[in-house]
Parts: C-alpha cells; sequence; structure tokens
C-alpha cells in the first residue's frame, strides 16, 4: 500500500494479551512514546464499536469514528466526532468537539435544564459554529416526542486563558446569563431563551439556533445605510423603552446593572497597561495622536463620573455588526449581551460606528444626527450634551478595548490584526 512510511509504531493482536474492548491496545500504543505523553494532544481514530470502548476506556479524550454504510447500530448513535472519510479531515475539529466537558454530561444537563415541550433526544452536531478564547457556541439537535425537531445551541464560557481572566473580571459570562434570566423576556429583538445552568464554574446557556430562519449574520453596513438606519431605530427603541430619568425609576431588574464609574476593572486594567500600550503602538501614531490618548487616560474620572450620570439606559454595551442577525435580511436580531449596563444610549450607537464602519464623515454624521433626532422627539436634551455624551462613550469603552487588545500578545488573538485596526 506504500503507507509503511507513515507509521511509526504497530501494535498488533500478538503484542497484547488483553484485546479490543479492553483499553489494553492503545495502552500499549501510548507507552511506545515517552512516559509524560499530553493525552490532551493524542487522537484515537476507531471505526468499530469494540475499539471505541477500547479507546474510550484509554482515556485519550479525543476520539473520531468513522461512519459508513457497514457501521453498526452503537457506532450510529454514538454522539462522538465523527467522518465518512478523510478527504477534508481538520485535526483541530476533532480537539474543538471533545476540548470541554464529555458531550454526554452536556446533553445530560440540557436534558435536565431546557425550558421546552418533552424531549425525545437530544444529539450534538459534528459542526461547532464557533470556538474561541472567550466562548465556545455548540450546536445541538433536538428532538422532541412529537417527532418535530429544533436545532439549538450551547453557549460555553471559556476560562483559563489571558482574555478569559479579563473576561471574567469583567463579569462578562455572569452578565449574559443574568440578561437571559431575567431580562430577556422583555426584550423582542434577542434569540429564544431556552436554559441556563453552570457546570465546574461554566456560565452555560441554551438558545435557539437563528439558522433555522432565513437571514444573515454581520452585513457589510457600509454598503447597506437601510440596515444600517434599522439598526439604530431598533437599539434605540430598547434604550427608549429602558430610560431612567434617575434612581427612582429604575425597575427592579436593572437596579443590578453597573455604570461606567461602577465597573472598576476597566480603569485598574488601562492604568496597568497604559505604559505597555502606548509604547506598542508609538510607531503607529503621530505626536498629536499620541497627545490626544495621554489625554483621555488624564480625565477616565471626569469621563466616567458624566457618562454615569442619570439619565441613563439600559444599553448593550458591545453593538456591532457580528454580534447582529438580520433576520430576512432586514429585523435585527441582537446576540452576546456580556457586557450589559447602564449608560448613555448613544454609547452603542458609538460602538456600532467604530466595529461596523469604516470611516466616513458623511456616514458618521448621518447616524450621529438620526440617533439624536430621535432621542429629541422622546426627551429634551440639548445638542452640545448630545454631542458631549458621544465625545465621552468614545473615551469609555472603545478606549479600553484599544488598550486592552492593543496590549495583548498577538499569539492569543484569533484576529492578530484586529487591534490596529481598531485603534
Amino acid at each position: 500500500t506504500g503507507l509503511e512510511k507513515y507509521i511509526h509504531v504497530l501494535i498488533a493482536a500478538e503484542d497484547c494479551e488483553k484485546h479490543k474492548p479492553n483499553p489494553e491496545p492503545y495502552i500499549n500504543a501510548l507507552k511506545q512514546f515517552n512516559s509524560d505523553i499530553d493525552l490532551d494532544k493524542v487522537i484515537i481514530f476507531e471505526d468499530s464499536y469494540s475499539g471505541y470502548l477500547s479507546a474510550k476506556h484509554s482515556k485519550v479524550k479525543n476520539i473520531c469514528l468513522i461512519e459508513s454504510e457497514q457501521s453498526c447500530e452503537e457506532i450510529l448513535k454514538l454522539i462522538e466526532f465523527k467522518i465518512k472519510d478523510y478527504k477534508n479531515l481538520d485535526i483541530q475539529n476533532i480537539i474543538n468537539f471533545s476540548k470541554n466537558e464529555t458531550n454526554q454530561s452536556y446533553i445530560q444537563k440540557i436534558f435536565n435544564n431546557i425550558e421546552s415541550v418533552p424531549i425525545q433526544k437530544i444529539e450534538k452536531s459534528n459542526q461547532n459554529l464557533k470556538t474561541g478564547y472567550i466562548c465556545d457556541i455548540n450546536n445541538y439537535e433536538i428532538t422532541y416526542q412529537n417527532g418535530l425537531t429544533e436545532n439549538i445551541i450551547l453557549k460555553i464560557s471559556n476560562l483559563n486563558n489571558e482574555l478569559s481572566n479579563t473576561a471574567t473580571k469583567l463579569n462578562m459570562y455572569e452578565n449574559e446569563t443574568y440578561f437571559y434570566e431575567n431580562i430577556s423576556k422583555l426584550i423582542a429583538n434577542i434569540p429564544k431563551f431556552l436554559g441556563s445552568f453552570q457546570d465546574n464554574q461554566k456560565e452555560e446557556i441554551i438558545l435557539e439556533n437563528l439558522n433555522k430562519y432565513q437571514g444573515e449574520f454581520n452585513i457589510n453596513l457600509n454598503t447597506n445605510t437601510k440596515s444600517l438606519l434599522n439598526v439604530v431605530t431598533n437599539i434605540f427603541n430598547i434604550h427608549n423603552t429602558f430610560y431612567f430619568k434617575d434612581e427612582k425609576s429604575l425597575i427592579p431588574v436593572m437596579k443590578k446593572l453597573k455604570r461606567p464609574n461602577q465597573i472598576l476593572y476597566y480603569k485598574e486594567l488601562i492604568h496597568n497597561r497604559f505604559d505597555k500600550f502606548i509604547q506598542k503602538v508609538s510607531l503607529l501614531l503621530n505626536e498629536n495622536e499620541i497627545i490626544i490618548l495621554k489625554n483621555i487616560y488624564n480625565n477616565l474620572d471626569k469621563i466616567y463620573d458624566e457618562s454615569s450620570s442619570f439619565p441613563l439606559n439600559f444599553c448593550h454595551g458591545d453593538l456591532k455588526s457580528p454580534n447582529i442577525f438580520y433576520k430576512n435580511n432586514e429585523t435585527p436580531i441582537f446576540l452576546d449581551w456580556q457586557y450589559i449596563q447602564l449608560n448613555k444610549g448613544v454609547s452603542d450607537i458609538v460602538f456600532l460606528l467604530i466595529e461596523s464602519i469604516d470611516f466616513d464623515i458623511l456616514t458618521i454624521n448621518l447616524v450621529l444626527n438620526y440617533y439624536y433626532k430621535l432621542l429629541k422627539e422622546k426627551h429634551d436634551i440639548s445638542y452640545e450634551k448630545y454631542m458631549n455624551d458621544v465625545k465621552n462613550s468614545l473615551c469609555i469603552f472603545p478606549f479600553f478595548v484599544c488598550v486592552w487588545f492593543n496590549s495583548e500578545s498577538n499569539d492569543k488573538l484569533l484576529d492578530p490584526v484586529f487591534p490596529i485596526r481598531f485603534l
């Protein structure tokens, strides 16, 4: 066959006292390598049920099953990563599939926590929708007792890497769980919430899979002004619904939310990393731009306090086109509620423009003036005060993100170019 050059070790039946489904064949193979081998870097490929049991008992987590017309019923029912051939095999997909807790454990927890009609079975899809440093999004198919099926997602918080450590300090995981459990029922433009649970200190959220609808994620708003203004209108409606004139007007579920000057880690990270940040970006900026950054840094307290004074709105906090599903390519469904806070509503608009629009003064002025007109129709606010809120908004979350990601090592980022583009 010519395959011998690819094989370093061969363990045959003669090399084992106990055979599959006993794990001895795989254990003997592992022993041929060094004694401190990292089992997380081992992958076992199997096509038989006895071989699968042998693999499973070897304590290797990364298992890939080869499925064919001859596969037994047990193999077909197993919830493991599966392929039909090796043509388009991506090793990383196998690792991502098994990197968290066992899939059966997650399935049982979904069974126990999902709020739905009676369920017949739950199966994990081979395709994860997203794998990242801050969270993973896994896809499951539910078959209900009445025979109907539905795809759902399980959003799993990641822990123990530097970006997720920052996310933990910002309360991002708890924020999103709190939003879906307590606030989501008050807002229309969001994915349907089906349940949540905690597992090994990780926050897990069960949501409908929006791919069941016609539409798309992350529309290019540079070339679709109608969609851009539609997003602004819809987020304004949320801001206007949750407009709080003073402390007394806060509704109970909003009292737990923080204002910018109460999110202490914003300023803590900026203070700790500002020198490193300036040093890293100094070659990219001119002298005047460096002065602007330093002026923001020296006035953080004043900026944060002004943005934390009433009136305040309930804000998404991370509004950008990648966090929006455009249902029927029109109605925006807002995702990723990890940064919820009480802030000036225009702070969401400012971040949307930074993240989702190539700088164009006509577009910027169009959106800012449009939002001001919507705001002015409902509330008494001068244009001067409004523009002060705009400038303060630029100096809080966007400035924080700029310092945060431009002081990280590039190898920790999914997109190493993002920090410079954002800057």
